[in-house]
């Protein structure tokens, strides 16, 4: 231009200047340049190991097309740059390859399609890998699983049966007698239902410690008992702590001392728990001694020593071994061999604060006792309610109706011992 463009004001017009073209360079890249700039992961990595192979300074531009001996390389330099490469690009280069393609960018060249079909090779093989295992996994078993979901609904129904055969034999004279009668028996009778499928699943007991195949017949037999377990721990939530759970966990294999107060029912295998003397269990405490490994399990022993004191909802797991005198705070997970800390001397349990004195299980049997007594009642009031004013109307209108009766009355009772007796 022979002179810059002004507008009325007398100043520079900029939207009659030319543009200028920024997206090209009107200075060409050479030769030499071009021959120092990576095009491709592969020469940038190539380039990384030659720097530090053959000591070149970094800050340098480098010359991709220049041979290893032009960059100053011996061969000795050459010997590390292949171990180099084996260990983080392609672990079959041989020395010879880097011979003939001794530069940088004729190396990159060369080494690219090994490297995408080493890779290929790779990713197969690790899935192929994944289809065998997934094939050799153990899978689950239909038919045992419906088979022992059918045994579980039987365990309900034969205690029921079983029941009212003997409530009409006997034939009890009033209504509270027979209601009594029920709430006694079916939970006793689902009770040693336990310890006689135990008997016949486990007669050698259920120790195992070396890893067993999933999905087998001593799992499926764990599987079914610990079931009936769950099952039943509504029924054991009566006996929490007193001297009656205690025998009915040796009846099931346990081994319990003397003056034990366990207030769990979580309890994966009652038959690998030992318990010494004078020891107390709080509440909802997680005894477990299944542990799986991807397709085995085992079943480890839970061995708990005298006077030892296991905060609420701890969680102990695949194998333990408590010594005496172990404090466990709540909340707590263990495993493995606890032995006594200076901080657990103060915190000591002392078997006299739990000895249990014929008095105070007499008391929780008549604690017991009473609490089948309310819960009779509750059911005796909602049997007349029925029977007065529902017994004529639909089945389905007539049971809800009494459940939500026999809900509140159990609600009430309830509230009223804890407002007047407790």
């Amino acid at each position: 231009m022979d002179k810059l463009p002004i507008n009325e004001n007398g100043k520079i017009d900029r939207k009659q200047l030319p543009k200028i073209e920024r997206g090209h360079s009107s200075f060409p890249l050479s030769e030499t340049t071009l021959s120092m700039i990576t095009t491709t992961p592969i020469e940038e990595k190539i380039k990384e190991i030659f720097i530090e192979a053959f000591h070149l300074n970094s800050t340098t531009n480098i010359n991709l097309d220049a041979s290893f001996g032009t960059l100053g390389g011996t061969s000795m330099d050459a010997m590390k740059a292949v171990t180099l490469i084996r260990q983080q690009l392609y672990p079959q280069i041989e020395i010879g390859l880097l011979y003939s393609n001794p530069s940088i960018r004729q190396l990159a060249k060369v080494l690219e399609p090994k490297i995408f079909k080493n890779f290929q090779h790779t990713v197969n093989e690790s899935i192929s890998i994944d289809n065998n295992n997934n094939d050799n996994r153990p899978k689950p078993s239909l038919l045992i699983e419906t088979l022992g979901i059918i045994l579980l609904v039987y365990h309900y129904l034969f205690s029921i049966w079983t029941t009212m055969k003997f409530v009409e034999y006997i034939e009890p004279y009033n209504t509270m007698i027979n209601i009594t009668l029920y709430i006694i028996l079916i939970p006793c009778i689902q009770l040693f239902h336990y310890i006689i499928w135990k008997h016949l699943l486990f007669p050698y007991g259920m120790k195992c410690d070396t890893k067993t195949q999933l999905y087998s017949f001593k799992y499926y037999s764990w599987w079914f008992l610990n079931r009936l377990w769950i099952l039943n721990s509504k029924q054991l939530n009566i006996l929490l702590g007193t001297f009656l759970y205690n025998y009915y966990l040796r009846m099931c294999g346990a081994q319990i001392g003397k003056n034990v107060h366990i207030y769990t029912t979580l309890i994966d295998a009652p038959d690998l728990l030992e318990i010494k003397d004078s020891t107390f269990i709080s509440t909802d405490v997680l005894l477990n001694s299944l542990s799986y490994q991807n397709t085995t399990y085992s079943l480890n022993s839970i061995r708990i020593g005298s006077n030892c004191n296991i905060g609420f909802q701890s969680v102990l797991y695949n194998g333990v071994y408590i010594e005496d005198n172990v404090s466990i705070k709540s909340m707590s997970s263990i495993t493995g061999r606890v032995v006594m800390s200076s901080n657990d001397e103060n915190e000591q349990l002392l078997s006299n604060n739990l000895t249990c004195s014929f008095l105070q299980r007499f008391c929780q049997l008549i604690c017991v006792a009473i609490i089948v007594y309310l819960h009779s009642i509750a059911i005796v009031i909602t049997y007349f309610v029925y029977v007065k004013l529902f017994y004529s109307t639909y089945f389905c209108i007539s049971i809800p109706i009494c459940w939500i009766l026999w809900s509140f009355l159990c609600l009430f009772i309830t509230l009223f011992l804890l407002k007047f007796i407790i």
